[in-house]
């Protein structure tokens, strides 16, 4: 019983409570020895002085557009555990769904949107390197395949909350904090998060490989193709600085692209609190890096991980599920039709393979 309340989140088991405690004591001692530099100085008598410590005081510490939009759960150590609104998730699938097949059917009836289309892929380096090559056609595809592939994705996810929904709707009086999950909740859980933790980690790799070749960063990288023309490797140029200080906004999105459990990685709020601090601060040509097809991938991306820290953050907690084991026991859409990243028979990339990009 007590393994099975620490597996749930219900309680904190060792190592993690002798860490959070030992983390809770550095900082407070950083934050006591900040409030005593910025308190240097300034008496007690000191009309000015005291001034400006009440209007700290009153501001609550906070510095301008403290309030960050992109996330409900900042402070999520100080309040209770989130509920799954099912409302807003399916919602926000279900937009990211319809936009797919929109985009799909466009490009079936629509010649001039994809003829637009092919000339946005064809702004890649890989794409330039490729003009003469027979290989240019079948890279194309493997673009318009990546696209199929995702609308898939998006509306495999929709069945998925919607099986969900129902499960919390039936066992609803069942779910609290503190107990075990009913087998059927905690399955469906545990087979999302596997679902949307192999999207995740299959997307960032999509936009690894297209980021450094789009018209915005190519610049910054050599590519070089293989003579089979399906390998490529980028090599960043030895005269320019791609030091994350110097290259700030690539720095971020790479970091964003890290695996979700990745150790190195910052935390999500961080990266998009430091984009959103950097982009409006930067100039027009900047901002122009990241163009529309960019844009298109960030978003889905940054809607999965909504999605996948939804469920992450659902407590009770349930047990980390494998592959292979979700594969015996789901029957649904996302686990009748094996998907490239989750068959592991092809890993097509925005812009070549996923084993055919390389990047030094």
């Amino acid at each position: 019983m007590g393994l099975g309340r620490i597996y749930r989140c219900d309680v904190i088991g060792f190592p993690h409570a002798s860490l959070i405690v030992e983390a809770q004591a550095i900082l407070m001692k950083f934050l006591r020895l900040s409030i005593e530099r910025f308190l240097e100085g300034i008496s007690d008598t000191d009309a000015e002085g005291n001034t400006k410590w009440n209007e700290v005081i009153r501001t609550g510490l906070k510095m301008n557009n403290a309030v960050v939009s992109w996330s409900r759960f900042v402070h999520e150590n100080f309040i209770a555990a989130p509920r799954l609104e099912f409302e807003h998730i399916l919602s926000q699938a279900r937009l990211r769904s319809d936009a797919s097949s929109d985009h799909l059917w466009l490009l079936q009836t629509e010649p001039s949107y994809f003829k637009r289309y092919l000339r946005k892929l064809s702004e890649t380096s890989v794409m330039k390197a490729l003009k003469s090559s027979p290989m240019r056609l079948p890279v194309l595809a493997v673009e318009l395949l990546a696209d199929l592939e995702m609308n898939f994705c998006w509306r495999a996810i929709v069945v998925e909350f919607e099986h969900l929904r129902d499960l919390f709707q039936k066992h609803g009086g069942e779910v609290r904090p503190g107990a075990p999950l009913p087998r059927s909740i905690h399955d469906s859980l545990g087979a999302l998060e596997v679902y949307l933790v192999n999207t995740v980690m299959h997307r960032g790799r999509q936009i690894q490989a297209s980021l450094v070749s789009r018209p915005g960063f190519e610049y910054l990288y050599d590519c070089v193709l293989e003579p089979d023309g399906c390998n490529a490797t980028f090599t960043a140029k030895k005269n320019i600085d791609v030091s994350p200080k110097s290259q700030k906004m690539l720095f971020l999105l790479q970091q964003l692209m890290e695996k979700p459990d990745s150790a190195t990685r910052y935390r999500y709020p961080m990266i998009l609190d430091l984009l959103e601090d950097h982009l409006p601060t930067s100039d027009r040509q900047e901002r122009g890096r990241l163009d529309n097809m960019l844009y298109e991938k960030l978003f889905d991306y940054l809607v999965l991980q909504e999605l996948l820290s939804a469920i992450r953050m659902h407590r009770s907690k349930n047990r980390i599920h494998e592959l292979a084991e979700c594969r015996r026991s789901e029957h649904r859409l996302a686990w009748n039709v094996s998907t490239s990243y989750l068959s592991g028979n092809r890993d097509s990339l925005a812009i070549l393979r996923a084993k055919g990009v390389h990047i030094k």
